[in-house]
């Protein structure tokens, strides 16, 4: 007894072409549709979330508060031993 052959109704490879086009087509469609209008934070929330912030400071901005400058405005005084060693070596073929 033979095996039944179970065929596609549409075995035309040319089909097969567009119908896998119109798949390709509608994926690279959602894609750019979920790329364009993505979820984003609204403005109200984002302001409310500032404001939260300010509010309510952290542990960062209380240290950066507390954080004293070493040199307090100054800058110290160097001393210039040498003035540039490298002056003789390179001349400037566009400077004076």
């Amino acid at each position: 007894m033979e095996e039944p052959t179970y065929s596609i109704p549409s075995s035309n490879p040319r089909n097969w072409l567009w119908i896998l086009m119109v798949v390709i087509i509608l994926v690279v469609a959602s894609v750019g549709y979920f790329l364009v209008y993505k979820p984003t934070v609204k403005r109200e929330t984002a302001t409310i979330q500032l404001l939260a912030a300010i509010e309510n400071p952290d542990l960062g901005s209380q240290i950066f508060e507390k954080a004293q400058n070493p040199i307090s405005g100054e800058l110290p005084e160097t001393v210039a031993s040498v003035p540039n060693p490298l002056a003789g070596i390179y001349q400037n073929p566009f400077g004076e």
